[in-house]
């Protein structure tokens, strides 16, 4: 997958917003004029444990909100020391279907540094350094020892030069992620050109150690040195586990995979199995007492060991933890000096390990606080945007590279005008306590309720919209019987039923939002399909690219979709040829106003 979005990523190209502006009229400017009289209610029971938000008219929006023009890409230029190159991402009427989805730029009082890398040239950068390190290594070990001073100092200059390199390409990235709303596929290839870069780095640190090392080696006086480290390539982290559950999720995650890397110059090998043990957030030094079961794994030949079933029986109490993996290695220096030497790597990223599900909704909002605030007290809305996407995809199982139902860019545009938001450029951590609590609930109604998921995922869902588009959209259905599900905004963790309803009386159709009980949620399927008010399902694209005028798809016959979630009735239970009961006295299933 990263071969492939690599080579399809390529350079912004400029935007003529005037073609811009001609394109959204014609796509919006006739639906102005379409607006059903309504006489809406709101939802029953809708008690305020979410912050409300502004009132705003049906078409009125903040003008400091994020607007269509916003999300659409902005000049990049490449920076002095990186080539450029005349292609482009996407055209302009390919901004609404691009696959995979575009890197877009957000405005949200915010600036694309001018000189920002793209990621193609990142790529296409890393991918040149890689070689240029096996010409630099090559060149290291043939070497005579002493190292002669002419030697030393060109091999110097460029392990140098390299690692600032790798140093500038991490701080782009960081901008990027910083100033730029990413599609999925994006965040997760700079998250892996960023863990590329930081192994690049502790391979030239070592190359460095040793060449200083042997420039001043004195067979005499100079100490033993093992210029080897255990690095970590791949780790499922971060997110909570469950006790006893394998660590990484085998449909969508790769296992834990530590290598052991080694300088030039230096031979090296491993005497004892890799093991995991497992560390305090808050005491790194302290072994933690939670017990690891297949916590020892052989390195095979190629220097690398994998865990594939990491399992924790009893929780962290709540508490964040990490891995860390030792091996004991034995080296030979080229004076035939034989040593061992105890390797220890960094530390994993973090996760918490809980005992109950009951436990995901304060284990995850702990572990997206840290991952993203970082002991900071505000960070962009754009990098914020970009954390709750990748914590999201793994909440929801998804697979990162081809995700089914990504937060879309419409979603993230809800998100941001939220009250705790308002718009603004950047986070509080405050704030994002105070939408946790909200939207926790609903990504634990996500994560934990099967048929409720499998709904989501297929977009059957509505999910984060409010009651004015709501409005627009049933609205744009014309008919009685039109409806659609989404969360609550003042009662938390609890969806609500959006639908339309002709009026006898006065000829008008009426829209109504009825709040779904915890008994009517648990087989929600069965509470649509018993109920004859709800006809028509409007459901929602789930593109990543999904805008306000592109979020819908046609409607659909409620059995088209509830007949998935329901029990098939059993063959020959209907002998045929007897009548239903009826009674006269059946009134209406519930009340909305």
């Amino acid at each position: 997958f990263f071969v492939r979005a690599r080579c399809e990523m390529s350079l912004l190209d400029e935007v003529d917003m005037k073609d811009v502006d001609t394109l959204l009229d014609d796509l919006f400017g006739g639906e102005a004029s379409i607006q059903p009289q309504w006489n809406t209610t709101t939802d029953l029971g809708d008690d305020t444990t979410q912050p409300p938000r502004a009132k705003r008219s049906r078409h009125e929006f903040d003008k400091s909100a994020p607007q269509m023009d916003d999300l659409l890409p902005t000049q990049t230029t490449s920076s002095s020391f990186i080539p450029n190159t005349d292609s482009t991402m996407f055209s302009l009427d390919q901004t609404f279907v691009t696959e995979p989805p575009a890197l877009l730029a957000t405005d949200l009082n915010t600036e694309v540094n001018s000189s920002q890398t793209t990621l193609q040239q990142i790529s296409r950068e890393l991918e040149g350094m890689q070689e240029q390190l096996k010409h630099i290594r090559n060149a290291q070990v043939n070497l005579p020892v002493p190292v002669q001073q002419s030697d030393f100092e060109q091999l110097d200059i460029d392990q140098k030069k390299m690692i600032a390199e790798c140093y500038t390409f991490k701080e782009h990235l960081e901008n990027i992620v910083a100033t730029n709303i990413l599609a999925p596929q994006y965040i997760f290839l700079v998250l892996s050109l960023d863990h590329e870069l930081s192994v690049l780095l502790k391979k030239l640190t070592l190359y460095q150690e040793e060449l200083h090392y042997y420039c001043s080696y004195n067979p005499q006086t100079s100490q033993p040195r093992c210029f080897c480290s255990l690095v970590i390539l791949k780790q499922p982290f971060p997110k909570p586990i469950k006790h006893n559950t394998r660590a990484q999720n085998i449909e969508t995650e790769e296992p834990v995979i530590v290598e052991l890397i080694s300088a030039p110059k230096a031979s090296c090998r491993a005497e004892t199995p890799v093991k995991a043990q497992l560390m305090h957030e808050d005491f790194h030094s302290k072994r933690g007492s939670v017990e690891i079961h297949n916590s020892e794994q052989p390195m095979d030949d190629e220097g690398f060991a994998r865990f594939p079933d990491l399992r924790f029986p009893s929780g962290s109490r709540q508490k964040v933890v990490r891995l860390q993996f030792v091996v004991e290695v034995t080296y030979v220096q080229p004076n035939g000096v034989v040593g061992k030497q105890l390797l220890e790597s960094d530390l994993t990223q973090p996760f918490i390990v809980m005992t109950n599900e009951n436990q995901w909704k304060v284990s995850e909002g702990a572990l997206l606080k840290k991952t993203a605030f970082d002991a900071k007290e505000t960070i962009s809305w754009p990098k914020f945007a970009n954390l709750l996407q990748v914590h999201y995809l793994r909440a929801t199982r998804q697979n990162p590279a081809e995700p089914k139902r990504p937060l879309s860019l419409r979603e993230l545009q809800y998100i941001s005008q939220l009250d705790q938001f308002k718009n603004k450029s950047a986070v509080h951590v405050r704030d994002f306590e105070t939408f946790w609590n909200w939207f926790g609930d609903a990504m634990h109604k996500i994560r934990h309720q099967k048929h409720f998921s499998a709904m989501w995922l297929e977009g059957e869902i509505f999910g984060f919209i409010d009651k004015t588009e709501v409005a627009r959209l049933i609205g744009s259905a014309r008919r009685s019987g039109a409806f659609l599900v989404r969360f609550s905004e003042r009662s938390s963790g609890s969806v609500a039923v959006a639908y339309s309803e002709l009026d006898v009386v006065s000829g008008r159709i009426k829209l109504k939002h009825y709040l779904v009980k915890s008994k009517e949620f648990d087989d929600l399927a069965h509470f649509l399909q018993s109920h004859s008010n709800f006809q028509y399902l409007l459901p929602t694209s789930v593109e990543f690219s999904s805008r306000g005028g592109s979020c819908t798809r046609p409607l659909l016959l409620k059995r088209e979709f509830t007949s998935k979630y329901l029990p098939q009735p059993k063959k020959g239970s209907d002998p045929g040829g007897y009548d239903p009961l009826t009674d006269p006295n059946d009134g209406p299933f519930f009340v909305t106003e």
